[in-house]
């Protein structure tokens, strides 16, 4: 977004509505689940769910409201997202796997997505003519 948009307002509130509509659309599952009794903890469940998809977003676009500069914001960015990625993996893997091991492989798949990511978006701005 930091190269499509240019304008670090535009970033934030980009970045504010795609955040937000995971655990918003995940919203609606909670009273089926509960209703059918397949899953009697689901509004915490859910609601454990919201915190942690919220959060992220909020320190996200934090450095975006924070810096007026859109390119000054992206290396914050990054190290922000890669910090996310490493505290949610080696909680999610502690007890299980080798966090040292696993945490490359997830940065670098994350990573690899926001690059193809970029690409298409720039290819997909040249293709349409928007210049933002």
């Amino acid at each position: 977004m930091t190269f499509a948009l240019r304008e670090t307002g535009l970033i934030a509130a980009t970045g504010m509505i795609t955040g937000l509509a995971d655990p918003i659309r995940g919203g609606p599952g909670i009273p089926v689940a509960r209703d059918r009794g397949t899953n009697p903890g689901a509004v915490k469940s859910a609601s454990f769910t919201g915190v942690t998809n919220i959060s992220p977003v909020a320190l996200l676009i934090t450095r975006s409201l924070t810096m007026h500069k859109h390119y000054s914001s992206l290396p914050t960015t990054m190290v922000t997202a890669i910090s996310i990625m490493a505290t949610f993996n080696y909680i999610s893997v502690a007890s299980d796997y080798d966090f040292r091991r696993r945490f490359p492989a997830m940065a670098g798949v994350s990573l690899g997505v926001a690059a193809r990511t970029l690409l298409i978006g720039n290819l997909i701005g040249l293709t349409m003519g928007i210049d933002i």
